[in-house]
């Protein structure tokens, strides 16, 4: 049986993207567009059929679009936000089990466990440019996962979510002073998705720096 589970072929992995760039309002702001499609292909499955004996036909596929948008309407002010949209599926019939609700079925079909159709990030930065406070800088994100499943069955659903973060940095001569500050809110949330549900998320927490430049 060892020798069956071997595979000639190595797992492989391929992406097709195409986009468009463009600069607007004298290069204060950006545009990006991409669409893609990325492939999955050889990795490991257990077919119907196969005596329970996992053999390389495995593949997925995932098709999408990505948008991604620059501004910098004034000096030391920076927005940058991005959002993608895409249809990620198993395209292999393997057989799979929810240990949980006792269920077994073809997976040919579901999406990939942990991957959303939907995300996006916002992040805004805005460093002041005079006077004694000149090199502090303020910044500020969310961002947003869409739902995803904690298994190939997609019996488990680990729901949506929102979080928002905030960081501040000063730069005294060749020191620079960092602190980052995670889930605001101290929302409750949800991720790295297992075969049996998911993970929390981290809770507020906040982390410092201090770096020092030598050059």
């Amino acid at each position: 049986h060892i020798d069956q589970a071997l595979s000639t072929a190595p797992e492989t992995s391929d992406q097709i993207e195409v986009g468009a760039k463009t600069m607007f309002f004298d290069g204060k702001a950006d545009l990006n567009v991409a669409l893609f499609q990325v492939s999955r292909n050889n990795y490991f499955v257990t077919l119907p059929g196969s005596g329970n004996i996992p053999t390389p036909h495995g593949k997925d596929r995932t098709r999408g679009v990505e948008v991604s948008l620059g501004l910098r309407p004034i000096a030391g002010l920076s927005i940058i936000g991005n959002g993608t949209v895409m249809d990620p599926e198993n395209r292999a019939g393997n057989v799979a089990t929810n240990p949980v609700l006792g269920i077994t079925g073809s997976v040919f079909g579901t999406r990939p466990v942990g991957v959303a159709t939907t995300m996006g990030h916002l992040w805004t930065t805005y460093e002041i440019q005079r006077g004694l406070a000149r090199g502090l800088m303020f910044g500020f994100g969310v961002t947003y996962k869409g739902d995803s499943y904690a298994d190939s069955l997609n019996l488990l659903k680990v729901p949506s979510y929102v979080v928002f973060d905030a960081a501040a940095s000063y730069r005294i001569k060749r020191v620079d002073l960092a602190v980052n500050i995670k889930n605001l809110t101290d929302k409750t949330y949800y991720t790295n998705p297992t075969f049996a549900g998911a993970l929390p998320g981290n809770p507020l927490s906040a982390f410092g720096s201090i770096r020092f430049n030598f050059n």
